[in-house]
């Protein structure tokens, strides 16, 4: 065949064409010969791996493996060197690779055969799906966060239901009292005082749950004036007494001899502090002590709420002030509460920012806010 026969110059283009649509195709493409050895390295490939082709061509393949992978390779080619059989991979198996500055990375992976005048060499399509395994990886994460504030939720719901209703059966049995009795204006003083401690809990429960709801809206806007800090914790501690002492605990009350002056909304501070004095109480064995304190720490006004009672496990502790978790509690526990007091307390000096945070030597030891 001359130079100028057409068949050769027709091959000529085709092989021409044929390097041109292997370099410009976004998968990377190695060809290696029966020993492993790399005869062709596209450029998608250099953009994957990291190398030049000239850095790879005559190489072993086995550089762009990591470990496993690389063990692996090398006993395929070994056996296949003893038997003449090859273990050729199908369409869309993941595997790692390694690139140059020695960083791992998932890739989707095809072999195939072929003959080259007696040569068997084999084809690899090589996709880079880094970014598709980090969506998955983040699609999974979204999906379990959803199952768990799913489930959170529905125990939620489950205990807004009992909490409700917790205060309607005195009311009712105080009612029936009243009823049953006449004009027993000893007996009438008692139901009154039920169904009055009673309805403050229900109030109680309704109002946090209407600020969690405002809050979460944006719904609710502070009143802020330049106020005594201490002014504050009175009034939280004005609030939460009733219960404090129904529960025959110890209030200890520290405040420094000069004001703590602050920027904020004194309802909404009083707020806070209460609804930790309230826990306090609640998940205290009576009788308790309970510890409040205020001071000045540099710039820093700091409020400190402590208690003897139940405390906080440890795997509980950094999610205590999340909107529907909840720790070891039942329908028939007698605490009472819904577990949003913690978040509305976050919510609430985030709004004057400020910082809240809970320690605990675990359960049984106490707590401290």
């Amino acid at each position: 065949m001359s130079p100028e026969d057409p068949r050769e110059v027709n091959l000529a283009d085709a092989d021409e064409r044929m390097r041109s649509v292997v370099d410009h195709v976004v998968d990377g493409i190695v060809t290696i010969d029966e020993r492993g050895t790399v005869a062709t390295f596209n450029r998608a490939a250099e953009r994957i791996f990291g190398y030049a082709a000239a850095e790879v061509v005559g190489n072993n393949v086995r550089m762009l493996m990591p470990e496993p992978y690389r063990g692996e390779h090398d006993r395929y080619i070994g056996n296949y060197l003893r038997t003449g059989e090859a273990k050729i991979i199908g369409i869309g198996r993941e595997v790692l690779g390694v690139r140059k500055d020695g960083s791992a990375f998932p890739m989707e992976l095809a072999i195939s055969e072929f003959h080259v005048r007696g040569t068997r060499y084999f084809t690899g399509i090589v996709r880079d799906i880094t970014e598709r395994k980090a969506l998955e990886d983040e699609l999974r994460q979204r999906l379990g966060d959803l199952a768990q504030a799913d489930r959170q939720k529905n125990e939620f719901l489950a205990m807004l239901a009992h909490e409700l209703r917790n205060p309607l059966g005195p009311m009712r049995n105080a009612l029936y009292l009243m009823k049953m009795t006449g004009s027993d204006a000893a007996v009438i003083e008692q139901a009154h005082g039920i169904m009055e401690r009673q309805l403050q809990q229900l109030v109680r429960l309704v109002d946090d749950l209407l600020d969690i709801s405002r809050i979460e809206r944006g719904k609710i806007e502070l009143r802020r004036e330049r106020i005594d800090l201490a002014d504050a914790v009175r009034r939280a501690v004005e609030t939460s007494r009733p219960m404090i002492e129904a529960r025959e605990h110890v209030l200890e009350l520290s405040l420094p001899a000069h004001p703590v002056p602050v920027m904020g909304d004194v309802v909404r501070l009083a707020q806070a502090i209460s609804n930790l004095l309230n826990n306090a109480a609640k998940y205290s064995t009576a009788p308790g002590r309970i510890a409040v304190r205020l001071a000045r720490e540099g710039e820093d006004a700091l409020v400190v709420v402590r208690d003897e009672g139940e405390g906080i496990a440890p795997e509980l502790l950094p999610h205590v002030f999340e909107l529907f978790v909840q720790g070891d509690r039942t329908l028939a526990r007698s605490q009472g509460g819904l577990g949003i007091g913690l978040t509305l307390v976050r919510r609430l000096v985030e709004m004057h920012e400020g910082e809240v945070s809970a320690t605990s030597a675990g359960k049984g030891s106490g707590s401290e806010f």
